[in-house]
């Protein structure tokens, strides 16, 4: 989509509005951008055609200062004009932006002496997800208005996009189904993975080279690039530690072949949203105790949601340490305690055999606390140093078993939360699940 914002000019300068949300979500650009990217380039280079591939990215560009030739290429493998592109000249002659729906490939060349351009993306650059395809490709045929440019050796490197596989181009159902009405749209006709139904391998026939073929190779051997890329760096839990689901349910199974009643407290757990599908996935017959610690507010309203159930109940405390749980569970809900340490040890003393911790802001950054907006509201909340609340917890005579970053299917932040409006060392990089596991005749128990 080309946008010309509204430009005030006069013998001073100008003025305009690069993005304003209400008037941009109007025009159908509903995207919530999460990053600004400024990159300056000079005359005959040409950058792209770039994109992410498990996390396609929204883009607002904007040419600060100079001439570029734009290019937005379709790669979304269900749109009819899928390996299409338009390409635009934007300048700071006039107030010209491209807007790119997320799993577009993005390229630009220079055409001035020196070129400023500023992206709003709609998410965080992810090193490991990037995907790209070569500027040249003989099948998109870009007519690009300049010849020789200068690349960098890794775009010059990207392949064709005939050699790529569906799993190597933008793949992101959720976020395509809240695309822009007025970018290019979804067709309704679905891709094809598997075709036919046979009753055998052999009435099925096929190929039987496939995984000794050069294509397969090649894809095991990038995903394995990858997958090395995000176990590394100096982050205490890597990228490729990730998981999109709350750890109980796997620990309450295991826990479950003990063959009798299994006890779980849910501090914070809100209307129990983690209880149905607990109960859903253990066998039906099998007895559980769970119970909710919330507000007033919410346990009234949980008692009536589930009124007549027998496995359940709310209670506004913690219950004390003459009660035994078999797990603790805490989803999204100490860091919005103010004294989390004395909430730490009451919830300990019961001496579970497990306590788990998900959606747990804590990673690389210093331990601070900010606030939350909540429509129009402030929550105070606290992110802690990973390593700090680690320490924290195996003081109670607990031992870190499982460490991953988790990231909410339900949300659409990306891989980092939006805190790149505050310094460095406070930024939050992921939110954590942990898994504690109680130690036997520790220190500090032996001391209480």
């Amino acid at each position: 989509m080309l946008i010309e914002p509204r430009c005030f000019d006069d013998e001073r300068g100008f003025f305009l509005e690069s993005f304003q949300a209400e008037r941009y979500q109007e025009a159908g650009i509903s995207d919530t951008f999460v990053q600004h990217n400024h990159s300056r380039s000079a005359a005959g280079v040409l950058r792209g055609l770039h994109y992410q591939v498990q996390r396609p990215q929204a883009q607002i560009v904007t040419i600060m200062r100079g001439r570029i030739f734009d290019v937005a290429v379709d790669l979304r493998p269900a749109s009819p004009t899928f390996g299409k592109y338009v390409g635009v000249e934007l300048s700071d002659k006039g107030p010209r932006q491209l807007y790119m729906a997320p799993g577009f490939a993005h390229g630009f060349c220079v055409l001035s002496e020196w070129a400023d351009i500023h992206y709003a993306v709609s998410r965080c650059y992810d090193h490991s997800d990037e995907g790209g395809v070569v500027w040249n490709d003989p099948d998109i045929k870009i007519v690009w208005p300049i010849t020789n440019p200068r690349l960098s050796p890794r775009d010059a490197a990207f392949p064709k996009l005939c050699d790529l596989g569906l799993d190597c181009l933008p793949h992101d159902p959720a976020v395509e189904l809240r695309a822009s009405p007025n970018a290019i749209p979804t067709p309704q006709k679905p891709v094809n993975i598997w075709e036919g139904v046979y009753a055998t391998f052999t009435e099925a026939a096929g190929d039987k080279t496939v995984f000794e073929g050069e294509v397969w190779l090649d894809k095991v051997v990038k995903r394995a690039q990858a997958t090395l890329a995000a176990t590394q760096g100096y982050a205490t839990i890597a990228p490729a530690a990730a998981t999109t689901d709350y750890a109980l349910p796997f620990v309450a199974a295991l826990l479950a072949r003990r063959g009798r009643t299994l006890r779980i407290l849910d501090f914070g757990g809100g209307m129990a949203t983690s209880f149905l599908p607990l109960t859903a996935m253990l066998p039906a017959d099998h007895p559980i105790e769970y119970v909710v610690v919330e507000n007033p507010t919410v346990c009234k309203a949980g008692e009536n949601f589930f009124k007549g159930q027998t496995r359940i109940r709310f209670q506004e405390d913690v219950p004390g340490p003459e009660e035994s749980y078999d797990i603790i569970h805490c989803g999204s809900s100490l860091h919005y305690v103010d004294d989390w340490k004395g909430m730490l040890d009451r919830l300990l003393s019961i001496k579970p055999e497990y306590i788990l911790f998900a959606d747990l802001p804590a990673a690389d950054n210093q331990t601070f606390v900010t606030t939350q907006m909540f429509h129009g509201q402030r929550i105070p909340v606290r992110f802690w140093n990973l390593e700090e609340f680690v320490s924290a917890v195996e003081e109670f005579g607990y031992e870190l078993l499982f460490k991953a970053r988790y990231k909410d299917h339900h949300l659409d932040l990306g891989e980092e939360l939006p805190t790149q409006h505050f310094d460095p060392v406070h930024r939050l990089g992921y939110v954590s699940q942990l898994i504690f596991q109680r130690v036997i005749n520790n220190d500090r128990e032996q001391s209480h």
